[in-house]
């Protein structure tokens, strides 16, 4: 039988070692990305700058956009009914010409 030598004993070593980093950095960047995710959340819609749309109410949203109508809702919108303006929000800028 063969002993070890030293060399091969330290090399398993720092391999474990270098392991134990990468597997470290690993988890700090799945952790970092997950911040950063949950930090920045999706923009906010803008209402259009038309008339229709220039001192919106819920119930003037479903006027439109409600159930069974011209502009309904798609099925696969995350929020219905009287949720509308917490995630639509009113353009401030002025109207353009012509719109």
């Amino acid at each position: 039988m063969t002993d070890p030598s030293p060399k091969a004993t330290s090399l398993s070593v720092k391999q474990k070692q270098m392991a134990s980093v990468g597997f470290l950095l690993l988890v700090l960047l799945v952790v970092l990305v997950l911040i950063l995710l949950a930090d920045n959340p999706p923009p906010r819609p803008l209402l259009p700058r038309d008339e229709v749309h220039q001192n919106p109410d819920w119930k003037s949203c479903l006027q439109c956009h409600g159930e069974g109508k011209s502009q309904a809702l798609k099925p696969s919108h995350p929020i219905k009914k009287d949720l509308c303006l917490r995630c639509h929000i009113q353009d401030k800028a002025p109207a353009e010409p012509g719109r």
